[in-house]
């Protein structure tokens, strides 16, 4: 009994959060097929997003600039969301605009900070 309670209060916070999302998604009615389709959508691009703020700097660019032009990479990417790909398709275009981005302005330099 002591090994669970120790396991239950060494787990509190995670334990209550998701109590508290089961109970707001049976109070709101929301359809599972609703959520696993929204929750599926906001991983996949939050990863792109991720993965877009890491590799510059694990390539070595630095925190400085590998991240802010991962990040305009990432955002730039998320127009194929926005232009209604779907499916692979999506994830193909999200791949090849992020990288032609990230090129272009490897290539030309720009923004200048030297």
């Amino acid at each position: 009994m002591s090994k669970i309670k120790n396991i239950l209060l060494s787990n509190i916070v995670p334990i209550v959060f998701v109590v508290l999302c089961i109970s707001a998604i049976i109070i709101a009615d929301i359809p599972i097929n609703f959520l696993l389709i929204e929750i599926i959508t906001r991983i996949t691009r939050n990863s792109f997003l991720v993965l877009s703020l890491l590799i510059p700097v694990v390539a070595g660019l630095g925190l400085n600039f590998g991240i802010v032009l991962g990040a305009m990479a990432g955002q730039a990417a998320m127009f194929c969301y926005r232009l209604g790909y779907e499916g692979y398709t999506r994830y193909i275009n999200f791949l090849h605009f992020s990288i032609w981005y990230s090129n272009y302005f490897r290539i030309f330099k720009w923004p200048s900070f030297e």
